[in-house]
């Protein structure tokens, strides 16, 4: 009777097996037909974990040549299909394993922290912002607090989908940011279209680049601006863009994005302005505006 060492065995099952170790493991299946229609369940069987485990999270034929090795050792009465039976059945429980248990994503306060996803879509999360997933990602859905920008990698499989108490935002190779205010959320579109789903009611709506929603629980719908403001993002893109502000507001978007606190006289309020700063420190933006106006507005 031709014999099958353990680690011979899984060699085969994973497909790493020479022509000469696979014509023996072929020879020896084939002398019991008991034997042979086993090898092809745990065949079947193995493909089909592989096949939804993410690369760089668990390594399967490692897995299974480690814990077929050792019980193979204890138990060679089993001649093999125990151990490798055992493998088998805990490559199915690591790849569960890792498909329900949940990674988390932080960023500190002050701090900004870009990301790739496990599908290669990249996330940048803002200071205090909480971001989760299931470690098998294959359903490409994120549960998050704090506020994100997402630029999604467009793919065949499931839709991207990002989850808060307020709504559900689904979007297909889009660009798009999500922010959390107590118990509301604001949604802001900058390429493709996303679709906001409040989570209460289920009534949703469609977003395209240059609009943004908002809801919070109970009331009914989302709430459209067709009106995008591109400078929400600037947490995220270092850019601010004013056309025809009032100087009121270019200094609240200027303190909220510098975290400072200029004032502006009530006598300039009202001034207009029209710049883009890009990278800009705040004494530099100050300095232009202070030109552009002949002002003398200071940190």
């Amino acid at each position: 009777m031709t014999k099958i060492s353990d680690e011979t065995l899984t060699r085969y099952l994973f497909g790493e097996a020479d022509g000469e170790e696979r014509a023996a493991v072929e020879r020896w299946a084939a002398e019991d037909e008991v034997r042979r229609r086993e090898l092809e369940r745990l065949g079947r069987q193995l493909g089909l974990v592989t096949r939804r485990y993410r690369r760089g999270l668990f390594d399967p034929r490692a897995a299974a040549l480690r814990l077929g090795l050792r019980l193979g050792r204890r138990r060679r009465t089993v001649a093999a299909w125990g151990s490798v039976a055992a493998a088998v059945a805990v490559c199915a429980g690591v790849w569960w394993a890792t498909r329900t248990e949940r990674v988390t994503l932080a960023a500190g306060a002050g701090e900004k922290r870009t990301l790739l996803l496990p599908d290669s879509s990249r996330v940048t999360l803002a200071g205090g912002t909480e971001l989760s997933y299931a470690a098998g990602f294959e359903r490409r859905e994120v549960k998050m607090s704090g506020k994100a920008y997402f630029e999604v990698r467009s793919g065949d499989g499931a839709p991207f989908t990002v989850s808060t108490r307020a709504l559900r935002v689904t979007a297909l190779g889009t660009a798009f940011q999500v922010e959390t205010v107590g118990g509301a959320t604001e949604v802001s579109v900058e390429r493709g279209r996303v679709r906001v789903t409040a989570t209460d009611t289920r009534r949703d709506t469609t977003l395209s680049a240059g609009m943004a929603a908002a809801y919070e629980r109970g009331e009914g719908r989302p709430r459209v601006e067709k009106d995008y403001d591109a400078n929400r993002t600037s947490w995220k893109t270092g850019v601010l863009r004013f056309e025809g502000a009032s100087l009121r507001e270019v200094v609240a978007r200027l303190n909220e994005h510098y975290r400072a606190g200029v004032r502006v006289p009530r006598e300039w309020e009202e001034l207009e302005l029209t710049a883009t700063f890009s990278g800009a420190t705040l004494g530099e933006a100050l300095e232009i505006i202070n030109e552009t106006l002949d002002i003398r507005l200071t940190e």
